[in-house]
């Protein structure tokens, strides 16, 4: 879909006035539709993603779910929906605008009020216990994916929580579906793809903490985040206590439940969660119920804040040229010596590996994607495939020198599919079970918050996924 030239007039009732941070889906747009006889203010989503039954799943779910919420109640923490149309390209779903709203994970750490924490508890619970419970034909829905990009203040300081693409709810499935969430936010049923409505609880909880503390309490990488949910278990949530320290006592307490490993732990409700949060941090000393106000920025530090970096900037642009005046130096000295240089044909050019998702590192992961050299020189050696060996999921003891854990789900699943290529759309070509071999084949392809690998099993060749199996 080619990029529209700001102000369009889209069609006679929709005029797209300023584009907006691109979704998984496609290009976002801020735009005004007249609605009956009244102009409002909308967000338009497009779907301009590749073709994939899995992507447009997700986007049809959308709409699908923020009708039958809007249907019979408006709430008031809900993106709401106004229109959509699936039988035209190019595809869209429209939601109402949250006027000069700030996301969540533009506050730092002092930036939020005991206060407004408070109410972003309460509000947000209330807006999931809806999900659950609300009287709609889709209940439970599961949101899945609650987090601080995910949830806006208005300018009255009230939260809205959007993006339901990937909710879980009766009418909603796909086969074969791949973990799906944030991991830095994610419960450990939902790695299993056994997520429940205290699921949501859990991710609002991990919020309720980064706001507290200025810190993600889990890592962007999905191994990493699941095996530290089990040390947070194993430890009694240690971290927690000392982050928070003595003047959260109460309050560390209320989180520790709302992030518990078992989900039948946490508490029966979002709102119960919020409502006891609230009455913690009273105990703690917190004012709750003070008038809400935002911190401004302090100018001084603005101005460092620019200045720092454009500082550094200089310093590396005068270090750049002074490496480049001392290279003509020595390259004027090398000219004057007839004898020739004669260079070690030891190079290796190597071509672009792409960006991963800002949700994970494939590095951290099981290696970067390795790639063919592309240069005449002298190749560089490329190692032996390595053994893989499969023990138990998510741990164990592992033998050889690289191993792959195949993780078994409570949903039956023992076996990790192999594809014939890196994609959800290949074909299913095999299986690994849980506790095989297999042979890694060095290649490796970040998707979304995972990578596939690369393996050889039983004399098929395919891809498998690192949410499933890691390199270690």
């Amino acid at each position: 879909m080619p990029k529209y030239a700001l102000p369009h007039r889209f069609n006679s009732r929709l005029v797209l006035l300023d584009e907006l941070p691109s979704g998984a889906s496609g290009c976002v747009y801020k735009a005004q539709y007249q609605r009956d006889t009244q102009p409002i203010d909308v967000v338009v989503k497009f779907f301009d993603h590749a073709p994939s039954h899995e992507m447009f799943g997700y986007f049809t779910n959308e709409q699908v779910v923020l009708r039958e919420l809007n249907r019979t109640f408006d709430h008031p923490n809900l993106v709401q929906y106004v229109t959509h149309d699936l039988t035209q390209e190019p595809f869209y779903l429209m939601t109402r605008f949250v006027p000069d709203a700030k996301s969540l994970s533009k506050l730092k750490a002092g930036d939020v009020p005991p206060a407004l924490l408070a109410r972003i508890a309460t509000q947000v619970a209330d807006a999931l216990d809806y999900l659950h419970e609300g009287k709609h034909g889709f209940k439970p829905v599961i949101h899945r994916d609650v987090k601080p990009d995910n949830l806006l203040l208005d300018t009255d300081y009230n939260a809205v929580l959007i993006d339901l693409s990937i909710a879980r709810h009766p009418h909603f499935n796909i086969t074969d579906e791949k973990v799906m969430g944030t991991p830095t936010y994610m419960p450990p049923e939902q790695y299993e793809g056994a997520e429940v409505p205290a699921s949501d609880q859990f991710s609002l909880a991990a919020v309720i903490y980064e706001l507290l503390t200025g810190q993600p309490l889990l890592p962007k990488q999905p191994l990493k985040a699941y095996q530290q949910i089990k040390e947070l278990r194993d430890t009694d949530y240690a971290k927690v206590t000392q982050t928070l320290g003595s003047g959260y006592s109460h309050t560390s307490r209320v989180l520790i439940q709302a992030l518990s490993y078992d989900p039948e732990h946490r508490f029966v409700t979002c709102t119960a969660f919020a409502n006891t949060l609230r009455a913690a941090l009273e105990k703690d000393g917190k004012p709750i119920n003070q008038p809400i106000t935002l911190r401004k920025p302090n100018p001084a530090f603005e101005l460092k804040r620019w200045v720092m970096p454009a500082a550094a900037v200089l310093a590396v642009l005068l270090l750049a040229g002074a490496l480049w005046t001392g290279s003509q130096l020595l390259r004027g000295s090398q000219a004057a010596d007839k004898t020739p240089l004669r260079l070690q044909p030891t190079a290796t050019l190597v071509g672009a590996i792409p960006e991963p998702d800002n949700r994970f590192d494939a590095g951290k992961l099981g290696g970067a994607p390795v790639l063919n050299p592309t240069t005449g020189l002298m190749e560089t050696p490329i190692p032996a495939p390595t053994r893989l060996v499969a023990p138990d999921p998510f741990g164990g003891q592992a033998s050889g020198n690289t191993t792959i854990i195949v993780a078994a789900v409570d949903t039956g699943r023992v076996n990790e599919p192999i594809r014939r290529e890196p994609s959800y759309d290949a074909e299913i070509i095999g299986a690994l079970p849980l506790g095989s071999q297999a042979i890694f084949l060095g290649g490796a392809v970040p998707q979304g918050n995972f990578v596939w690998y690369q393996i050889q099993y039983n004399g098929t060749v395919g891809w498998c996924r690192s949410l499933f199996c890691t390199l270690q």
